[in-house]
Parts: structure tokens; sequence; C-alpha cells
């Protein structure tokens, strides 16, 4: 079996830290999901020297992710892309015949969006500057509803796209992960990934409640890097005298590597589950039906 996954992002949405991790993830012994083949864009070793993962430069590319689950064989075409691109389609509509070709081509999607999308911090930035955006104010209401239609018609073009009529209940699998979970404080530990999402992109909530069948949708929140991510760097970007606290979280993210990243599921949402496949299994079950 051959299925394109879609993965989508914002920039500083943490889709390449996650993909890398979910790399690891997928070495270790006890993972459920084992890789024959790893596109090169995830072989980068930075990670197990305690370095993030820059965000992605490059143009649109694609690798070959072959993996075996349930003793069946499973070649996912993953994309590669940076995300301005993506949010350069979500805010102008610039299609191009390759983003069509990857909607049509795609068999499932996964949507990653920062759990607070006004204050998304960027790994590749020193920690002072890693704040892209400031705390709401009423000013910034109008990029928020943007942000939200700007999905909503993302969607609408997704199922433009592969023929699905507008009155017909979408089966396409759809995985929204809110990302950089270990930022939500602690009075927020017992909201759902869905509470989340909705209160976050209220409008966009309700348009993909309302036009996905249910089954086919899961939304769960996930930490590629745990709580160490404020303090962590890419490789070229440590500094040559590293503070005691930068220093002090590159070796506690070393020392315990396979306990960093987790999900957080809709039913027990104060639970960490330390293994990032678990949106990507209950996809490859879908697929698989």
């Amino acid at each position: 079996m051959k299925y394109e996954i879609l993965i989508l992002g914002e920039p500083a949405s943490g889709k390449s830290n996650f993909l890398r991790m979910l790399a690891y993830k997928w070495t270790l012994a006890d993972s459920a999901v084992k890789q024959t083949k790893t596109p090169s864009m995830l072989l980068d070793q930075d990670i197990f020297e305690g370095y993030v993962v820059d965000r992605t430069q490059s143009d649109y590319k694609s690798g070959t992710w072959d993996l075996k689950f349930e003793n069946q064989e499973i070649n996912i075409e993953l994309p590669e892309y940076n995300g301005e691109e993506f949010l350069d389609i979500t805010q102008h509509a610039n299609w191009t015949i390759e983003w069509n070709e990857r909607i049509i081509n795609s068999k499932g999607i996964v949507l990653m969006i920062p759990v607070d999308k006004d204050e998304v911090y960027d790994l590749a930035k020193p920690c002072e500057q890693q704040v892209e955006t400031k705390k709401f104010e009423k000013k910034d209401a109008e990029n928020i509803v943007g942000s939200d239609f700007n999905y909503i018609r993302f969607f609408q073009q997704v199922a433009l796209l592969k023929k699905i009529s507008r009155k017909e209940v979408k089966k396409i699998p759809l995985v929204i992960i809110m990302n950089f979970w270990d930022k939500l404080d602690k009075t927020s530990i017992n909201i759902t990934p869905e509470d989340r999402l909705e209160s976050v992109l209220p409008w966009f909530y309700n348009f993909i409640m309302c036009n996905w069948d249910r089954e086919y949708i899961q939304v769960y929140g996930a930490s590629p890097l745990g709580s160490l991510a404020e303090s962590l760097r890419v490789r070229d970007k440590y500094p040559e005298a590293p503070s005691k606290r930068i220093s002090e979280a590159r070796q506690k993210f070393l020392r315990n590597l396979q306990k960093q990243s987790w999900v957080i599921t809709n039913d027990n949402p104060t639970i960490k589950n330390y293994d990032l496949s678990i949106p990507f299994i209950w996809m490859f079950k879908k697929l698989g039906n």
C-alpha cells in the first residue's frame, strides 16, 4: 500500500522537530511502527547531540518513508516544504499546480497548529527573540479571525479538488495536532485538545465538525521537545559560551530523550503519552480500512 499523507503547518508550527522526533521514536525497539527507509530530510543526527532542527528553508521536495505496521508495509510519500508556502496559500489562495496535485493525491491530512497562536516560539532564534507575536490584544482580533477563515477556505478547496460535494460529509482522514502543548499553563491542564482548538479557532472548529465525518477526524495535543524546548538551540546558533540554563537544558534533554516527546488525547487530557506516533497510528488504521 502506498499512501501520500500531507503534513501541513504555518511557519514555526513545529512541524520539522515533530517529524524528526517521530522518526527517532520509530527507531526504538518498543515502537509499533518500524522504519525500513527514512527520508533524507529526517536523517539529521543533531537531535542526538541535543540540538533541535532548524525551520525548513528549502522549497518543496518529497521523500519516501517506508514503514511496517501490524504486518502491513506502508509507503508514504512525505512532502516537505517551508511553512511560508502553506501560509501564502491560506492567506492569499495562491494555489499552484504542484499544490493542487498534492491535495488530489493525498489520502490523509495532518494539520499542525500552535496551541497558542498568539505566542509562538521559534526554535531557530535566541531565547529572548523566540516569541514571534505579542500577547493577544484587541487590535489583533482581525488577524485571529483571518486565520480562522483562511483554514476554512483551504479545506473548502480540498473538498473541491477531491470532487466532494459541499453537502457531502467528508471522509478524508484528518489529524489536527495542537502543537507545543507544554506551553499551556497549569490552570489549563484539564482542557482537551478539541477544547483548545475550539478556543483558538472557533469558526474553523465548527466548520470541521459540521463538514467532516466524526469517525474521520482526531484532534491531539503534542509536545515534540517537552518543557525544555525554549532553552534548546539549533547547532549553528548554539552559543560558544552557553548560559547555565541552556547548557543544563541540553544535558537534561539528552539524558532522557525517549521521554521528551508526548501526546495528549481527548479521552485523558491530563495523561502524557510518550509516543508521538499515536496520531499517525490512528491515521494508518483509517487508511487501512
